[in-house]
């Protein structure tokens, strides 16, 4: 007996493997959610947010550009560039990776406790927890403002599930929710979508059973939708009122053929395939649990399991709606099918459980490593950036106006701005009119009209090489080719005094693409 007693001490016990489960779903999201390159409007971000916090006040008139004069710059992410601009100025780009991967493992950490609240088991718990977190990849793969979506959008899902349960209490957080969501990423508007559909499910739910039973819904069955719609009210406590819906609903129904998160999202790649494993599950799981489904939000995941369809970066979005959703009802169903025994009456023996204890100690030592790398520039992953040309003119002390492809614009406005202004950069449609935008593209691409941007004052031009207007300006008269290397050419005016200036400075000891190189 002493033996036995002895040996059940030294056996875990079932009530603390959740926790040995949830630290390795915790960790191994930080060290997931750690590994980051640069992304080419990070540059912007800080900067902007680093004007924010010098001025105290949103600049209306952009003062990067040399096409936008005149036009009011709608700058919906500034509570998110504050933000990063704080963390990069206490801590650096370490700050910005560990500030991310913290973000993640939240994530990671509120969908696995939600369905240990709903009496899943924790190994079913934490391995689906892991499959919706691959969906987050590629969207946290960068320090981008989506960050706070995804952060805002798995709290928003859980309050439409405490709203399911009748715990209204959680649900009057709903307008500081959207408050802060509409000042950090035009994502809210996916959120208030999904709050639509919910609730015009739920209407759909009363309708019926009023046909079909001459029965009202009560009022505390109206609360919860009625709550939450009006907590979209939130979303109007931003600089520009109503009209930043206006102009988000415009701009978000446009095509984007020149970006690649907005194209469909590919099936056949591994975001595909991890999209495809949840929904497949979702559905199985919803077909073969023995809980009670809410129809309202079936109906939510359904709209965002549609989402992805039409533009990859919805992946991630899907990836946490469904967690909450069906993730129970999947491992309901599992447990049954696997026959598992229910949860909290399972242990693993000692020797089982030691590598799940070494375990998040490595991920945790793998993420702290990785946080302490800073953020690569990823030239050779397809994000390089003209390192050399950039520096060239900073090292020349010209001004100007540069025409300059949107994916760099941002990182000259952080070396060069606003000493040399762009024709564009990754702002687009927040401050960058219709016309302007599509004569960049024109430019870019060498078709049609393509040198109409030329004739807007321009003095310099950033090219690729791989772009047909590279041979184009190569042969287009009062313009010299003044740098050139495998990723970029640098032309200026023959006719400008900035050609002898730039002839005359020694070219930067730096890799042409950024290779081997960190952000900043």
């Amino acid at each position: 007996m002493v033996c036995a007693a002895a040996a059940q001490r030294r056996t875990p016990s079932a009530a603390s493997w959740p926790h040995w489960v949830g630290a390795l779903v915790v960790t191994g999201a930080a060290y997931l959610f750690a590994r980051t390159i640069a992304d080419p409007d990070l540059w912007g971000h800080l900067r902007f947010g680093g004007d924010l916090w010098a001025t105290h006040q949103l600049i209306r008139s952009d003062p990067y550009s040399y096409l936008t004069t005149g036009v009011q710059w709608v700058n919906h992410e500034w509570l998110a560039e504050l933000a990063f601009y704080l963390v990069f100025a206490a801590a650096g780009p370490v700050g910005l990776v560990a500030l991310k991967a913290a973000v993640g493992a939240l994530v990671a950490g509120l969908g696995y406790g939600h369905l240990l609240r709903r009496g899943a088991p924790p190994t079913l718990a934490g391995a689906l927890t892991v499959l919706a977190m691959a969906a987050l990849r590629s969207e946290l793969a960068t320090v981008r403002p989506q960050l706070f979506t995804h952060l805002l959008a798995m709290l928003l899902i859980l309050l439409m599930f405490q709203a399911e349960s009748g715990r209204l209490r959680w649900v009057w957080a709903a307008p500081a929710l959207f408050a802060v969501w509409a000042n950090s990423h035009g994502g809210y508007l996916a959120g208030a979508g999904l709050v639509l559909v919910w609730a015009a499910a739920h209407a759909g739910g009363w309708l019926a059973t009023w046909v079909r039973r001459r029965q009202r819904p009560s009022a505390r069955a109206l609360a919860a939708p009625g709550l939450l719609l009006a907590g979209l009210a939130g979303t109007l406590a931003n600089p520009y009122g109503s009209g930043l819906w206006a102009f988000l609903l415009r701009t978000a129904t446009v095509p984007r053929p020149e970006i690649s998160e907005w194209q469909p999202l590919p099936i056949m790649s591994a975001d595909g395939l991890c999209y495809l494993a949840l929904l497949g599950l979702s559905l199985a799981g919803l077909l073969g649990s023995r809980r009670r489904r809410s129809p309202a939000l079936i109906a939510v995941l359904a709209c965002a399991a549609l989402l992805p369809l039409s533009a990859r970066r919805h992946t991630g979005l899907f990836g946490v709606v469904a967690l909450i959703s069906a993730g129970e009802h999947i491992c309901d169903a599992a447990q049954r099918w696997l026959r598992l025994r229910p949860a909290g009456s399972w242990a693993p023996r000692p020797l089982a459980l030691a590598p799940v204890l070494v375990t998040p100690l490595a991920f945790l030592a793998l993420a702290a490593h990785t946080v302490a790398g800073g953020i690569p520039i990823a030239a050779h992953e397809g994000c390089p950036l003209p390192v050399r040309a950039v520096a060239l003119l900073r090292d020349s002390g010209v001004g100007g106006n540069l025409a300059v492809h949107f994916d760099w614009g941002e990182y000259v406005i952080w070396h060069l701005g606003p000493r040399v202004r762009v024709s564009v950069d990754g702002r687009r449609e927040t401050v960058y009119p219709e016309r302007v935008y599509h004569d960049n593209l024109r430019f870019m691409s060498g078709v049609g009209e393509w040198d109409t941007l030329l004739g807007e004052g321009t003095d310099m031009a950033l090219v690729a090489t791989e772009w047909p207007t590279f041979n184009l300006m190569r042969l287009e008269p009062g313009w010299a080719l003044v740098y050139e290397d495998p990723l970029c050419g640098l032309f200026v005016r023959q006719a400008s005094p900035l050609l002898a200036r730039i002839r005359a400075t020694p070219l930067p000891d730096v890799p042409y693409d950024g290779a081997g190189l960190s952000f900043p």
